[in-house]
């Protein structure tokens, strides 16, 4: 590694919200005949003040990076915390300005800053699913991307959930998809339960990963995925 890594802005506070999640009183979404077609994908993103899980849209318009040149999407720039993923080979999404590409993207371990993962992207590339060692749980890593020049353009860290979250959330969501199979539920209801899960929990990036792990969108999941880049990204 090079001493690129110490101008890099982090642009962040270092507040995690593992004690929060871990006092959370966990509520497992069921869906229903009637809320079969369409499923309310864009609802994720709305905030339901008379709900005591309340929704709020992710932040617009934290570009961070090199003067702005790359939106983070999945995990998504959070000015008050580090965000948490329960994911351990989570999914990384991203907008960049016009004229400007990625060349690859690396994680970083946060303490040693050794590098963990390494993927060169191709032009057309705005998104890749980790494909490496499952990541620790309770760890903390940074997502870098560079340019074609290996130029590093942004970074941006995220953490891990603990273990005992990490593991109350998996059985969560095994019950989840058991109670779906059971209603013989479609592989998109079962990941929209999945992704309603994670909303109210402030987990974009696992609503996400949910999201675009349906091989066969919907129409109202299509409509979701091309609103994703603007919410993130807009402002």
């Amino acid at each position: 590694m090079t001493n690129d890594k110490k101008i890099l802005p982090l642009g962040l506070l270092s507040i995690t919200l593992i004690t929060w999640l871990v006092g959370y009183q966990l509520f497992i979404p069921r869906i229903t005949l009637a809320q079969r077609q369409p499923l309310p994908w864009l609802d994720l993103y709305q905030t339901n003040s008379s709900s005591n899980n309340n929704t709020e849209p992710p932040a617009r318009g934290r570009t961070g990076g090199s003067r702005g040149s790359v939106c983070p999407i999945s995990p998504a720039y959070n000015p008050l915390a580090i965000p948490l993923v329960w994911s351990n080979r989570p999914l990384f999404m991203w907008r960049v300005k016009e004229g400007e590409e990625i060349g690859k993207l690396e994680l970083w371990q946060h303490v040693t800053q050794d590098v963990v993962w390494s993927k060169q992207v191709s032009p057309s590339e705005d998104m890749l699913l980790y494909d490496g060692e499952a990541l620790q749980p309770g760890e903390r890593y940074f997502w870098v991307l560079f340019n074609q020049d290996s130029v590093p353009l942004y970074r941006l860290a995220f953490q891990i959930v603990d273990q005992p979250t990490r593991d109350r959330i998996s059985s969560d969501l095994m019950t989840i998809e058991a109670q779906l199979q059971d209603d013989r539920a479609s592989t998109e209801e079962i990941a929209y339960a999945k992704a309603q899960y994670f909303a109210p929990r402030q987990m974009w990036a696992d609503v996400l990963q949910q999201a675009y792990s349906v091989e066969n969108p919907s129409m109202a999941l299509t409509d979701f995925l091309q609103m994703t880049r603007q919410q993130f990204c807009s402002g």
